[in-house]
């Protein structure tokens, strides 16, 4: 009787074991309906992506526009690159200053007063200048502002200068050619263009560079 109540549990134990065993199987195999293709991902189900993978596109830096920047000079005013405004004003001592008349030939202009404290010391380096090159052309042009003839004379010799005047009375060149200070600089090539500017008192070599502007192919020394 012992031996047949074993015989019996493990029967049942067998059993049990089987059931589950296929249990197990129906639930981790293929679905039979879907004829045993193996289940893939829906396209609306997130994706997962490594990170360490992933391409990062890296910016490009777009170059700086080079800046143009050199002591008393200035590139957004006084007419640089455009055709000179009109000049034409009556000389000290007589007769008239006319900038059109001298289309052919470099000019350099400066405007000046007998109460700038710095205009003597310029017009005595573009005097020397001049001098140096009018072989090459050069011609070079004070405009006294707001003073009388008899003021811009008696301020001419004391700079000691010789070169031709024209009379500013009324301001009227100053605000043509946008002059916000005295002493100020233009150099205008032979084609009448304005090539460069200097809107306060410069040294000789500022000078220089900026009259090799107006005389290409001259080598021009402070």
């Amino acid at each position: 009787m012992p031996t047949r109540s074993w015989t019996i549990a493990g029967l049942a134990a067998g059993a049990v074991a089987g059931v589950i065993f296929v249990s197990a199987v129906i639930a981790l195999g293929p679905d039979p309906r879907a004829g045993g293709a193996v289940p893939t991902a829906s396209s609306d189900a997130p994706s997962s992506v490594d990170p360490s993978a992933a391409v990062t596109a890296t910016p490009v830096a777009t170059p700086a526009s080079p800046a143009i920047a050199r002591p008393g000079r200035s590139v957004t005013i006084m007419h640089i690159g455009e055709p000179a405004p009109v000049l034409a004003l009556t000389q000290v001592g007589g007769g008239f200053v006319d900038l059109a008349a001298l289309r052919g030939r470099p000019v350099w202009v400066i405007f000046v007063a007998s109460t700038c404290a710095e205009c003597p010391a310029d017009l005595r380096l573009m005097a020397d200048y001049v001098a140096r090159y009018s072989g090459d052309g050069l011609v070079g042009i004070v405009v006294d502002v707001g003073e009388s003839e008899s003021v811009a004379a008696a301020f001419a010799r004391r700079s000691g200068i010789t070169l031709p005047i024209g009379l500013d009375l009324d301001g009227h060149a100053r605000d043509a050619w946008e002059v916000v200070g005295l002493p100020a600089h233009v150099w205008v090539d032979r084609l009448q263009v304005v090539r460069d500017v200097a809107p306060a008192s410069i040294g000789a070599e500022s000078m220089a560079a900026s009259l090799a502007l107006i005389l290409p192919g001259v080598t021009v020394t402070p």
